[in-house]
């Protein structure tokens, strides 16, 4: 018994190193001079962070590096207003995807992409495809499926007031963030890749006008990243 005991000890004891011992948080912030650089995922904690350094900066903030994946939408519809209300010209490092792209590059009063940095669209409030996960007795419940997906609705309702709010307010197509899931566009479907991009020129009729890149056009892969864009021309169609 005693023996069973220690051994059950030796594997709590061995089990417990594997517990991270430091928490990471999941973007980087700093604030040098006029300039917030953000690199990491969009969280509403992260957000607030970046905003509280903001305001208590030296220098009043008009600039921002992001180099982002995205992450959660509202949070990023808190950035972006306050990007559009303090004029913020941002500059797009490395990776502007989802939520980055949705709310951060569309409110901005300029956009810079680096070379090689990669910036895609991926669906937003108002997408037509959700993914509805029913456990295999659910399907035996009448009318379990039309339920469970007026629920989700009820859910995404606060989100869709408040994107729609938000892009009335920047002056950019809301549809930026769903065209290419539409059939004649939808190269996502195609190519598998994470998400799309427009043409400089598209950007402009969306709204976007004042965006420059050091490629000749958005890239749809970049070296730093597996993340991969395929490209959506609105002008074609």
């Amino acid at each position: 018994m005693k023996l069973i005991y220690i051994a059950s000890l030796i594997l709590l004891i061995s089990s417990c190193t594997n517990i991270p011992t430091e928490y990471k948080e999941p973007a980087e912030l700093r604030v040098i001079e006029d300039t917030l650089y953000y690199k990491g995922e969009i969280t509403g904690l992260m957000v607030l962070k970046a905003l509280e350094m903001a305001r208590h900066s030296r220098q009043p903030i008009n600039k921002l590096h992001i180099d982002s994946p995205g992450g959660n939408a509202r949070a990023g519809i808190i950035f972006g207003n306050w990007i559009h209300e303090n004029k913020i010209k941002v500059t797009i490092e490395n990776l502007c995807f989802s939520s980055c792209a949705n709310y951060l590059f569309t409110s901005a009063s300029s956009v810079h992409v680096l070379k090689g940095a990669i910036v895609g669209w991926h669906g937003g409030a108002f997408q037509q495809h959700w993914k509805l996960d029913l456990r295999w007795y659910e399907y035996l419940i009448p009318n379990r499926k039309a339920s469970k997906l007026a629920l989700a609705n009820a859910a995404l309702k606060p989100w869709k007031d408040e994107e729609t709010a938000f892009f009335q307010l920047i002056g950019v197509d809301q549809k930026i963030t769903t065209y290419g899931q539409l059939d004649r566009f939808n190269c996502q479907k195609q190519t598998g890749a994470a998400g799309w991009n427009y043409p400089i020129r598209d950007l402009h009729k969306l709204g976007i006008t004042n965006v420059t890149s050091e490629d000749t056009e958005l890239v749809l892969k970049n070296d730093k990243s597996e993340v991969t864009a395929c490209r959506v021309s609105l002008s074609d169609n």
